[in-house]
């Protein structure tokens, strides 16, 4: 017989009272028992095996993080346990940034604030980044991270993940891979590599040789489109993922993880993901009501429950415990939480 889990919660959350029924989001708190438990092993495991690295990068150099940022590096943590999490900053992070204090409770995270000059000295970009990149570009931020991202991985290898994505279980079967949008094209919002790749290296000498400042994409999805397009550029122990892997619901689609009527095609069309991306260019500015139920905030109890509660205890003089939800999403709620609660026991 299987162990009861945190899990057991969520399908405990509808209840009956007085003839009436009640949904209630599954307490964050119980879910975060989850870091203990997983955290437990980063020690052990690091001190037997070559440390192995997810990266994200903050390239504003803004000093604050907000929720969806935080979620999206908390969700790492909390499924890959055995990978250092590192989030490299641009930027100075305030000590007032509240979000950066609860990354800091997680036991495998660590924030570095990176020297560019370093990252890119006798790296196959060091030219371009000393001559050729436009700060004075509207889109010098993206480019900046693009750019980092590759020079990052070139040099450590590991995960790189924007800071949109959520992770929803181990990354760890995954190396040397490319993930395709639904259209074909190779996005770069996941990139999993071995450090010196020699496709990264290909990208890094492309991306100074072709280099637009005034486009968005110049070392981004439009090159590596040309060179997946390129067979002996992309003929280097690749891997290309499906769709269905991070980006199920496609960026024409983002609005679905915030619309409660879209709760459970979500969580079907997510079922078999490692993760999803919710397209921060374009959601940047949306928000959820506390309870709505909608895919986003579950996602974010399951995956970033310290993140989620510290959301939650900011808003509190919104939460109402007894939440009026319509049938629809009494129905959407049940659906998920039973879904959930197999495929964690199984």
């Amino acid at each position: 017989m299987k162990k009861s889990t945190h899990a057991d919660s969520a399908v405990q959350a509808v209840t009956r009272q007085s003839g009436h029924t009640q949904v209630a989001i599954p307490d964050a708190q119980k879910t975060q028992q989850l870091h203990e438990t997983k955290g437990a092993r980063l020690q052990l495991i690091s001190n037997a095996t070559e440390i192995r690295n997810i990266w994200f990068i903050e390239s504003s150099g803004s000093q604050d993080l907000h929720f969806s940022q935080a979620c999206a590096i908390e969700s790492a943590s909390l499924h890959n346990p055995a990978y250092f999490i590192t989030l490299l900053t641009t930027g100075q992070l305030a000590a007032s940034c509240e979000y950066c204090r609860i990354l800091q409770t997680l036991p495998n995270f660590r924030s570095i604030r990176t020297d560019n000059d370093q990252a890119f000295l006798s790296s196959p970009m060091e030219a371009w980044y000393s001559s050729k990149m436009d700060n004075h570009s509207k889109y010098h931020v993206e480019h900046l991270s693009d750019a980092l991202r590759y020079v990052t991985l070139w040099w450590h290898g590991g995960i790189y993940l924007d800071l949109d994505v959520i992770t929803m279980k181990s990354l760890d079967s995954l190396t040397n891979c490319l993930v395709l949008e639904e259209s074909g094209r190779p996005t770069n919002s996941i990139l999993i590599f071995d450090k010196s790749h020699r496709f990264l290296e290909t990208v890094m000498k492309k991306c100074a040789e072709v280099y637009n400042p005034s486009e968005w994409t110049t070392c981004g999805p439009n090159l590596l489109q040309s060179l997946y397009q390129d067979k002996e550029s992309s003929a280097h122990n690749l891997t290309f993922l499906k769709a269905e892997t991070f980006l199920a619901i496609e960026w024409k689609r983002w609005k679905w993880f915030f619309e409660q009527t879209r709760t459970t095609a979500v969580f079907q069309e997510v079922r078999e993901s490692y993760g999803v991306h919710l397209s921060n260019h374009l959601s940047k500015h949306a928000t959820f009501k506390i309870r709505s139920g909608c895919a986003y905030e579950l996602l974010a109890v399951w995956n970033c429950p310290r993140t989620y509660q510290h959301l939650v205890s900011k808003n509190r003089s919104s939460v109402i415990a007894s939440y009026c939800f319509s049938l629809h999403i009494i129905s959407s709620i049940i659906h998920i939480f039973t879904y959930l609660y197999y495929s964690r026991n199984t």
